[in-house]
């Protein structure tokens, strides 16, 4: 948003009758601004010729006024541009009981590689090197690791650093490094290890620390046997 120009009409009875402010947005004419400022515009038709001259307001009052009136408009400009704003996932926290039946925050506008995510059906993993819930739940579930449910894809993120490496279809430590989301600033917290189910983009069931080698268990002995690749 920015402003674009400031424009007055003028007429023989008042030097500033109307008053146009032109922002990045569109249009903002006087009348509707009247109402953000408490200054009005002072024009010359404001005062009476035969009014004490000692008693007129000084030519820099009116300028004062029209400075006010395009603060104003600037002030509207932006709160109008930034009503409709869709509101962005917080990534201070990555928990279960937080991001059920939610959007899975981790997505292509954090990363656009990302994008897979936004459809179908996925099952999240997010791990650290230093962990050892961790270590146990690869070992125990993932010993093959491009194991997955029947139409499901796996995704694991490997948290603990400002860089988190991913990898799609193989659940691993020692992910493909060519794949990290770099924060700014600190990492979002997990209480790992941690498990999403996501479909078409939305979080719908997932469970974090010790509850998460219970709940990956139970998603694996759900199947039929075999049915798991």
């Amino acid at each position: 948003m920015q402003l674009l120009s400031v424009d007055a009409e003028t007429t023989a009875a008042a030097p500033i009758s109307h008053l146009r402010v032109v922002v990045g947005f569109g249009q903002v004419d006087r009348a509707n601004l009247m109402f953000l400022v408490t200054v009005p515009l002072v024009s010359r038709s404001m005062t009476s010729s035969t009014e004490n001259p000692a008693k007129k307001r000084p030519r820099r009052e009116a300028v004062a006024a029209v400075c006010c009136v395009v603060i104003g408009a600037i002030f509207a400009a932006n709160i109008a541009a930034h009503r409709d704003e869709p509101k962005k996932e917080s990534l201070q926290f990555l928990l279960a009981n937080m991001l059920q039946n939610q959007q899975w925050p981790l997505n292509s506008r954090v990363h656009p590689s990302l994008k897979p995510l936004e459809t179908g059906r996925w099952m999240v993993i997010l791990v650290r090197g230093d962990c050892g819930h961790c270590r146990e739940l690869l070992e125990s579930e993932f010993a093959d690791p491009r194991r997955h449910r029947p139409n499901e894809r796996t995704v694991v993120f490997v948290a603990g650093s400002e860089n988190w490496s991913y990898e799609f279809d193989a659940v691993r430590l020692d992910t493909d490094e060519t794949r990290v989301i770099a924060w700014n600033g600190d990492e979002p917290f997990v209480a790992n290890p941690a498990v999403f189910v996501i479909d078409s983009g939305v979080v719908k069931d997932g469970r974090d620390g010790d509850d998460a080698l219970t709940f990956i268990k139970q998603l694996f002995d759900e199947l039929p046997d075999g049915s798991a690749r």
